[in-house]
C-alpha cells in the first residue's frame, strides 16, 4: 500500500508537471502570433506627446507606468515596440505564475533585487551591468551588419521559462557582473554613504528617522518633525537620497549609458526603451535582521524597493547620454506604480519624491482585439453559449485558456485572485463578481479609489486613466468570460448568492463604496433580472456552466421560464387566458444574457447586427440615463437554436423601472412599446419594424396597492400600445397608434418576495438597496416627498427626449 501510495503521488507530481507545461505552452503560443488592435501605433504616438511634457525639473523622471488589469497585453505591447525601438525588457514575474501569466520571470534578476539583507549590494549597479551587457551583442563583429534592435535578439522573450535559453543566460551575466562592480567600488560606495551621512542627514534629521532603500522613514517620523524647521528637514533629507542616487547612478551605470547613447547617435537613433515588468515586485525587498532587532536604520540600505529604482533612473536626467533618449517602462497591474492610490493607514506619507510628479499612467492597450468576425461568427444561435466562443471577447488573455479544465477555472482564478475559490464574505471577491454582471458603479473617497485600485490589480477591473486629485476612473467592461465565471462562483448554491447579496449591499453600498445612482431603481431591476436568469437556468442543471461533448457551455432559457423564475409559476397557473396565450407564443423564445452592458446613446430604433452582437457575446443592454420610455433590453431569439442562424428571428424584451409610491397610470402603462429593429434586405434597402408579441416589462417597485378590482399586484395583458403624452417625441413611436405593434405588458407593483418569490431568502437585504433610493424611510410618506419632487422639477423637457 506505501509503495502504491508513493507511486500516485509520483504520477500526480508527473502529470502536475505536464499540465504546467502545456498550461505554459497555451500562453507563450498566442504570444507569437500576429498582433491585433492599434495599442503599438498609439504609443509610438503618445510617446511624442510625452516627449514634449516631459520636464526635469517637474517630472519623477523619463519614466511612464504602463498600468493595467491582468491579461490586457501590457507585456506584448512591449515585446512588439521591440520591432519599432531597440529596447531591453526584464520581467520579475514569480516562475510559479507560468500557468497564469506570461512573459516568464528573469529569476536571476529578480533573486538579485530581492535577496534578504543585500550587504554591499544595490540596484543601481543593475542597470549599468544590463547595459553594459547589452553592449557585448551590439558591438560583436557578427551583428556589425544588423540594425541596432536586431542586435538585440538574443534579449529577445524565450518559450522557456529559465534555463538553457540565450536570454536567461544573460541575464546571469548581468548579475555576475553587477555583483562584481559592487566588490570591486565597495570602499568607494562606503565612502560616499559616509560622506552623505555626515555632511547632510546627522545635521538636521535623527539617524533612526532614516530609510534609503525604500523611501519610507522608520519609527522616527514624528522625532524628525520635532526638530527644527520640519521644511528644512525633509528638503535636506530629500537632496541627500537623491544625490546618493546620483552618485550610484554614475559610478556604476553612465560609463555604459554614454557608450550607448554614442552608439545610438550615430546610427541616429533617438530613443531607447527599457522596461520592468512586474516591477512592484520589487516591492518585497526587506529589512535585515538587525533593523528589525533594533527598528533601526544606517542609510543607505543595501536593499531594493521600487521607489529607490525610479530615484535611480532619475538620476539619468542629468546627463544627455549624445543625444539619445532612454525611456523606462513600469509594467504593472498595482497602481502604486504610481502611487494614484491613497495609502493605507500605515503608509507614510512622505514619498520621498516630494517636488517631481509622475509622468500620465499609459492604460490604453486596447480591447476586443480577437473579436471573431466573418466566418468565425456562430453559425447557429446555440454556438454562442460555448466558452470556446465567448473566450474570444474581451482582453486577449482569455483565448489562451484551452481546454475543459482549464478554461472556466482560469477565470475563475483571474477573478478572485490571490485566492484560489469565491468567498461571499470577501469585498473585494464581491464587488468583483457583480461588478461583471450588473454594473457597479463605485463611489468617491479614499476607501472608494483603493477598492478601484485593488480591483485593477487583482480582479481583472480596467483602468481608464487617473486625473488630478487622484480621481481614478476604471470600468468593468463587457467580458463574457468573467460574466461566466462570476455567474459559476455565485450560483454555487442558493446560500452563497445570499451571503454574495448580503456583503454587496450592506458592505458596499450601504457603505457607500458602490452607488446605485438611478433614481428609478436601476441597480435593484438589473439584480432581479440577473438572478431570474441564473435561477431559470439552474432549474435542469447543478451548475450555470454545462459540460457536453461539444465542450462547456452555458445554458440559455426559454422566455416563460425566465418569467416564471421573476415572478412564480403560481402566476401563470392563475391568469389562465392571457398567459396561456403568452405560454404558447414563446415556448420557443430564448435568452442567453450574462451580463449587462451600458450603452451611452438612446434607443428608439436598434439594428438587428447590435442586437446579433449583444446575443453572440451574451449581454443584455442598459440604457442611457434619461433614456425615454424604456430602461433595460434583453435580446431574444425564436426558434431552433440547432438550426441555422436567422437574424429575422432576433427579437428584444424590454422594461421600464419607476421608484414611485403612487403606482404607474394605465396611460404610461399603454405607452411602453419596444423600439423598432432596422434591417436590410436582399438587395440592401434599409426596412425597419417591430416584432409582433414581445413582451414588455414595467418594474414599478415601489408600488405596493393591489389593481384596481383585482387581488394581484401582477398583471399581464396584450394589445397595441398608445402613445403618451410624455412620449410624444420619441422615435421609437410609430407614425399612428393604428400601426403600432401588439405586445405582451407584464406589470409589476412593490420589490417584495410576493411578486418576485425569488428574492424570499434575502428579501430584507433587498429591501435595504431599493429603500436607498427612496426620499423617505417611510413608504406612507414616500408620495409626499415624490409630490415635493414633481414640483421642483420646473424644467421637466418632456417634449424634448
Amino acid at each position: 500500500m506505501k509503495s502504491e501510495s508513493l507511486g500516485g503521488t509520483r504520477e500526480q507530481a508527473r502529470s502536475d508537471h505536464q499540465t504546467r507545461e502545456i498550461q505554459a505552452a497555451n500562453l507563450s503560443r498566442p504570444f507569437d502570433q500576429p498582433y491585433h488592435g492599434t495599442a503599438v501605433k498609439d504609443f509610438k504616438d503618445a510617446l511624442l506627446e510625452y516627449d514634449r511634457m516631459y520636464d526635469p525639473t517637474n517630472h519623477f523622471g523619463r519614466t511612464i507606468a504602463i498600468v493595467q488589469s491582468s491579461g490586457t497585453g501590457k507585456s506584448r505591447l512591449v515585446k512588439e515596440l521591440g520591432n519599432h525601438f531597440p529596447s531591453l525588457s526584464v520581467c520579475f514575474r514569480s516562475t510559479q505564475e507560468i500557468t497564469t501569466s506570461w512573459p516568464p520571470g528573469d529569476s536571476p534578476a529578480l533573486e538579485f533585487f530581492v535577496k534578504v539583507g543585500m550587504r554591499r549590494r544595490s540596484g543601481g549597479s543593475l542597470p549599468g551591468a544590463w547595459v553594459k551587457v547589452a553592449l557585448d551583442d551590439i558591438t560583436h563583429e557578427r551583428n556589425v551588419d544588423k540594425s541596432v534592435h536586431d542586435r538585440l535578439d538574443a534579449w529577445g522573450i524565450a518559450a522557456r521559462a529559465n534555463g538553457g535559453d540565450s536570454r536567461h543566460d544573460r541575464f546571469i551575466a548581468v548579475v555576475e557582473l553587477a555583483e562584481h562592480r559592487l566588490i570591486a567600488e565597495q570602499q568607494v560606495l562606503a565612502s560616499l554613504r559616509k560622506n552623505l551621512m555626515s555632511s547632510d542627514v546627522t545635521n538636521s534629521v535623527a539617524p533612526d528617522a532614516i530609510t534609503f532603500g525604500d523611501g519610507r522613514l522608520v519609527d522616527g517620523e514624528s522625532k524628525t518633525l520635532q526638530k527644527g524647521n520640519v521644511a528644512h528637514d525633509k528638503d535636506t533629507l530629500q537632496k541627500s537620497i537623491l544625490t546618493w542616487h546620483c552618485e550610484l547612478f554614475e559610478l556604476l551605470a553612465k560609463p555604459y549609458f554614454d557608450q550607448l547613447g554614442k552608439i545610438l547617435s550615430a546610427n541616429n537613433i533617438g530613443r531607447f526603451l527599457i522596461a520592468f515588468d512586474e516591477c512592484t515586485r520589487l516591492e518585497m525587498a526587506k529589512e535585515t535582521e538587525e533593523t528589525k532587532r533594533t527598528k533601526k536604520t544606517t542609510a543607505p540600505q543595501w536593499g531594493m524597493s521600487l521607489m529607490a529604482l525610479q530615484r535611480i533612473l532619475k538620476a539619468s536626467d542629468a546627463y544627455t547620454f549624445s543625444g539619445a533618449r532612454f525611456w523606462f517602462l513600469l509594467l504593472d497591474t498595482a497602481s502604486y506604480v504610481t502611487d494614484f492610490a491613497p495609502p493605507g493607514r500605515n503608509v507614510s506619507s512622505f514619498r520621498l519624491r516630494r517636488g517631481f510628479i509622475s509622468l500620465p499612467i499609459w492604460s490604453c492597450l486596447g480591447f476586443d482585439q480577437l473579436k471573431p468576425e466573418g466566418q468565425d461568427l456562430p453559425r447557429k444561435p446555440k454556438d454562442a453559449h460555448f466558452l470556446e466562443h465567448l473566450k474570444k471577447y474581451g482582453r486577449p488573455y482569455w483565448s489562451t485558456l484551452e481546454g475543459h479544465s482549464h478554461l472556466l477555472q482560469g477565470a475563475i482564478l483571474k477573478l478572485v485572485y490571490p485566492d484560489l475559490t469565491f468567498s461571499p464574505f470577501n469585498l473585494n471577491h464581491v464587488f468583483a463578481l457583480f461588478s461583471n454582471r450588473v454594473l457597479l458603479e463605485v463611489g468617491s473617497g479614499p476607501a472608494a479609489t483603493r477598492l478601484m485600485a485593488e480591483s485593477v490589480r487583482t480582479h481583472m477591473r480596467l483602468l481608464v486613466g487617473v486625473r488630478a486629485g487622484n480621481v481614478v476612473i476604471t470600468k468593468a467592461a463587457s467580458e463574457p468570460m468573467l460574466a461566466v465565471a462570476a455567474a459559476q462562483c455565485l450560483n454555487t448554491n442558493t446560500k452563497v448568492y445570499q451571503l454574495a447579496m448580503e456583503t454587496l449591499i450592506e458592505k458596499l453600498v450601504e457603505q457607500g463604496l458602490v452607488l446605485d445612482r438611478g433614481v428609478q431603481g436601476e441597480l435593484s431591476g438589473r439584480l432581479l433580472a440577473t438572478f431570474a436568469r441564473d435561477r431559470a437556468a439552474l432549474t435542469n442543471a447543478d451548475a450555470f456552466v454545462v459540460s457536453s461533448p461539444d465542450g462547456l457551455s452555458i445554458q440559455p432559457v426559454t422566455l416563460p421560464a425566465f418569467l416564471m423564475a421573476l415572478v412564480g409559476k403560481s402566476f401563470f397557473d392563475n391568469e389562465r387566458t392571457v398567459c396561456a396565450r403568452f405560454l404558447e407564443d414563446n415556448d420557443d423564445v430564448w435568452i442567453n444574457f450574462t451580463h449587462f452592458v451600458q450603452v451611452e446613446k438612446g434607443i428608439s430604433t436598434i439594428d438587428v447586427d447590435d442586437l446579433y452582437d449583444a446575443w453572440c457575446r451574451t449581454a443584455a443592454i442598459q440604457c442611457t440615463h434619461n433614456q425615454p420610455i424604456i430602461d433595460n433590453l434583453i435580446v431574444t431569439y425564436k426558434g431552433d437554436l440547432n438550426a441555422p442562424f436567422d437574424k429575422k428571428n432576433l427579437q428584444y424584451v424590454v422594461f421600464q423601472l419607476k421608484a414611485k409610491a403612487v403606482p404607474v397610470s394605465s396611460t404610461i402603462a399603454d405607452a411602453l412599446v419596444g423600439p423598432f429593429i432596422s434591417a436590410k434586405d436582399a438587395k440592401g434597402i434599409s426596412y425597419r419594424y417591430k416584432p409582433k408579441g414581445h413582451l414588455v416589462v414595467i418594474m414599478d417597485l415601489g408600488a405596493t396597492s393591489n389593481f384596481q378590482g383585482e387581488r394581484s399586484r401582477i398583471k399581464l395583458i396584450y394589445g397595441k400600445a398608445k402613445r403618451g403624452d410624455k412620449g410624444s417625441s420619441w422615435a421609437g413611436y410609430a407614425d399612428t397608434d393604428a400601426d403600432e405593434a401588439e405586445r405582451y405588458c407584464l406589470n409589476v407593483r412593490g420589490h417584495d418576495a410576493k411578486v418576485y418569490p425569488l428574492i424570499a431568502k434575502f428579501e430584507d437585504i433587498f429591501d435595504k438597496l431599493f429603500h436607498r433610493i427612496l426620499a423617505c424611510e417611510q413608504e406612507s410618506l414616500q408620495r409626499y416627498a415624490d409630490k415635493m419632487d414633481v414640483a421642483t422639477n420646473v424644467l421637466a423637457l418632456n417634449s424634448s427626449y
